[in-house]
């Protein structure tokens, strides 16, 4: 469930960029919005690779960003990033996710691990819809390298209250130390370029050490900056995927709270060895999270 660039907000399709057959890179997102899309294009968005079904209730700050003009009980087909509820007014995800959008193409659905599709598609309580009011982009957000990848979003209308929030990293703990077990979940795709489900999954992997991962990724001409960590198994098979960027990346803390330690940003495949997906490294932008939400 990796996802990458993102570009507008009118219709959802696939993005590749330039590589050769053997290093073809599919971003994560495939949640770029092609300008002149006919309005209500199918999403290609897709899912998390080697995960499970997310239990109703478990993961609940989590939301879909969907476009504004999918029909009411459609949401599924509009679904084309992630994101965190960090306070019931408040959506933390990624910088690629809303480049240049506006708040009225965006909304978010929250509360169900289930986006409707037109049909019953059982389990997972009914989620709400919201609006957005304001989209707050770092304004040191580097689409070519994806650093700084975060942005925030205030609702219209606050979640409701028995939704509880994630948590954010203690001030001053900069690091997650290599090996430790996170999970990350969303929406995205459960084979590269695969297909897509209303289903939310989630899936554990391991942080890995990040001058490792900035090894690896050296000869496919790619950047792993101090703002980023990395997450995967080295043999590959576990990971996020097209469709869940601007989605959680964390770990369990008390009474049954998430803390959340990355935002999903960018990776070339998905799920391939040694390839990790990337993640914007949360505790970096604490500061910047709490005057964006005084200033707006």
């Amino acid at each position: 469930m990796t996802a990458k660039y993102s570009l507008t907000l009118l219709a959802l399709s696939l993005l590749f960029l330039p590589g050769t057959a053997a290093t073809q890179e599919w971003p994560r997102p495939v949640d770029e919005v092609a300008p002149g899309a006919p309005p209500g294009a199918a999403a290609t968005t897709n899912k998390i690779l080697n995960g499970r079904p997310a239990a109703p209730g478990r993961f609940p700050f989590q939301v879909a960003l969907i476009r504004s003009d999918t029909q009411e009980g459609r949401e599924h087909q509009g679904q084309f990033c992630g994101g965190s509820l960090i306070a019931p007014n408040w959506v933390l995800t990624a910088a690629h996710c809303v480049p240049r959008t506006q708040p009225n193409e965006v909304d978010v659905y929250i509360g169900s691990t289930v986006l409707p599709e037109g049909q019953g598609t059982g389990g997972g309580a009914a989620g709400v819809r919201r609006s957005v009011a304001r989209i707050v982009s770092h304004q040191g957000y580097q689409p070519e390298t994806n650093d700084n990848d975060i942005a925030l979003m205030r609702l219209t209308e606050a979640a409701p209250s028995q939704l509880r929030s994630v948590l954010l990293p203690p001030a001053g703990q900069a690091t997650v130390a290599n090996d430790t077990v996170v999970t990350v979940i969303g929406w995205g795709a459960m084979q590269e370029g695969g297909g897509t489900t209303p289903r939310l999954m989630s899936v554990d992997v391991k942080v890995q050490d990040s001058g490792i991962c900035q090894r690896n990724y050296r000869p496919l001409r790619r950047i792993v900056t101090p703002n980023m960590l990395c997450a995967g198994l080295p043999q590959g098979g576990s990971d996020s995927c097209q469709g869940d960027s601007g989605g959680f990346l964390g770990l369990p803390a008390a009474d049954e709270r998430w803390t959340q330690v990355g935002v999903v940003s960018w990776g070339i495949g998905c799920g391939r060895r040694d390839l990790f997906g990337v993640y914007t490294r949360v505790s970096n932008y604490l500061d910047w999270i709490a005057e964006a939400q005084r200033l707006n």
